[in-house]
């Protein structure tokens, strides 16, 4: 048992040294917070959502930090890094959109912010966060698409553990892009519709899906 919580600390503090962990795991405490938020009193339950904005403010604030990384990326990106040497069409032009999306919702975010703390006007700020959750939409779209077809192409070569790391991949996705519609605009789908419980549950969901896969490749690394 002493040997299982000292290897679970040594995990959790590896994950946390990385600027990627530390994201997954406060999306994972913003998440359940709302679903504590759910399920408690009322007074209680406006507690709960103002931790989880707090949660979510700092993920915001920390990814101000990722731009400079972001712009290095942008000026490396070329025919392999936008997808454009992927010999199948439907793996091509997935990962192009993905790839276009995924450089622009960090700006986009930024934006948002700076309307958000009034640098920029505070009407803009609802029109950009509305923006910033389509252009995260597409990015999730355009990875289901990939990872669909990729595992219809591969079907065979992958091993039982790969299949199910695929599939929880898969359904992660998709449990992110359902919430991301859902914080676009009214009228857009299912745009402010679903229940905050359906929220924290696919977020939950997700958030551990990533936080397992980023465990899990720190585990290979080390024992490579």
């Amino acid at each position: 048992m002493a040997a299982t919580l000292t290897a679970a600390a040594y995990d959790a503090a590896d994950m946390f040294e990385d600027s990627t962990g530390r994201d997954y795991a406060a999306r994972l405490a913003a998440y359940l917070c709302e679903w504590c938020a759910v399920w408690s009193r009322p007074a209680l339950s406006s507690s709960w959502r103002t931790a989880g904005a707090s949660f979510n403010n700092a993920r915001v604030v920390w990814r101000l930090f990722d731009s400079l990384p972001c712009a290095f990326k942008l000026s490396l990106v070329g025919a392999d890094g936008l997808g454009l040497a992927e010999p199948d069409p439907v793996l091509k032009w997935s990962k192009v959109a993905e790839s276009l999306a995924d450089l622009a919702y960090l700006p986009m975010e930024h934006l948002a912010w700076l309307a958000d703390v009034q640098l920029l006007p505070a009407r803009a700020a609802g029109p950009l966060w509305h923006s910033t959750s389509l252009v995260w939409a597409l990015s999730l779209l355009s990875a289901i698409v990939g990872e669909v077809r990729n595992l219809h192409l591969n079907l065979n070569r992958f091993s039982p553990q790969e299949m199910t790391d695929k599939a929880l991949k898969i359904a992660a996705l998709a449990a992110d892009f359902v919430n991301a519609i859902h914080w676009g605009p009214r009228g857009l789908l299912w745009a402010g519709r679903n229940p905050p419980l359906v929220v924290a549950v696919f977020g939950i969901f997700s958030s551990w899906v990533k936080l397992r896969k980023i465990l899990s490749d720190k585990r290979q690394f080390q024992t490579a």
